[in-house]
C-alpha cells in the first residue's frame, strides 16, 4: 500500500521521493525500492550490501518491508539499529465503530511544530517521524490526516493516515502521553479516523 500510495501521488520524480527497480538481465522486476524521505520500502526482493550502505549513508533510518526483506537487510548491514516485527491488522470493509465523546482536532499546517515535537516524545518514533518536513508535506498534500487531543493547549495524544489509495490507507503514529493514558484517548483518535476512512471508502 505505502508503495502504490506514494507512486500514485509524487510519481516517479519527486524532491523527496526516489523509486529503484531490482532488474533480472532480461529486464523483469524482481524487487522495488521506494525512499520516501528517511524512510526505505522494500519489496519483492532485498538490494545488496553497497545500495543499502550508500541509502544509510544518505540518510535512510528506517527500512520497512515484508519481514523476510528487513531481516535480510539487517543482516547486511550489521549491528546498526533495532529490529521490530509488527502486525497489521485490517478493518472489515463494512465495519462503522461507534461516535466517541471525547474531543479530536484535525491538525492544519500550523499544527506541525507542536506535532512534530509531541511525535520525538514518544519512544520509538525518532525515527519514523524524525522529518517535520514529513509531516507538514503529508498535511499541506492531502496524502493523510494528522488527529489530535489536546489539555490546555498541549498535544497529548495522536494518530495519521498516511499511504491513501483510493481503495485503503495504513494507519499509524498513534500514541498517548503516559500521563494522560487509560482514558479513552487512543481509543477516540483511532475510532475516529477509522470512520473518516471508511466514509471516503478506504480500508483502514
Amino acid at each position: 500500500i505505502f508503495l502504490l500510495s506514494d507512486i500514485q501521488l509524487y510519481g516517479f520524480s519527486h524532491p523527496n521521493q526516489q523509486v529503484f527497480l531490482l532488474t533480472n538481465p532480461d529486464g523483469g522486476i524482481r524487487g522495488v525500492c521506494l525512499r520516501y524521505y528517511g524512510n526505505l520500502l522494500l519489496s519483492g526482493e532485498t538490494p545488496d550490501r553497497t545500495a543499502l550502505h550508500d541509502w544509510v549513508a544518505s540518510g535512510v533510518r528506517t527500512i520497512m518491508g515484508e519481514a523476510s526483506l528487513v531481516r535480510q537487510a539487517g543482516e547486511y548491514l550489521g549491528d546498526l539499529g533495532v529490529y521490530q516485527e509488527k502486525r497489521l491488522l485490517a478493518l472489515p470493509k463494512n465495519w462503522t465503530g461507534q461516535e466517541e465523546a471525547l474531543p479530536v482536532r484535525v491538525a492544519t499546517e500550523r499544527d506541525v511544530d507542536r506535532l512534530h515535537a509531541f511525535l520525538m516524545t514518544v519512544p520509538g518514533f525518532q525515527a519514523l517521524y524524525g522529518e517535520k518536513d514529513m509531516i507538514s508535506n503529508r498535511i499541506a498534500s492531502g496524502e493523510g490526516v494528522h488527529l489530535y487531543c489536546e489539555d490546555d493547549g498541549k498535544i497529548i495524544a495522536h494518530i495519521n493516515s498516511a499511504a491513501q489509495t483510493a481503495g485503503a490507507c495504513m494507519l499509524g503514529g498513534l500514541a498517548v502521553a503516559p500521563e494522560y493514558q487509560a482514558r479513552g484517548l487512543g481509543t477516540a483518535l483511532t475510532s475516529t479516523l477509522c470512520r473518516r476512512m471508511a466514509r471516503e471508502g478506504r480500508q483502514p
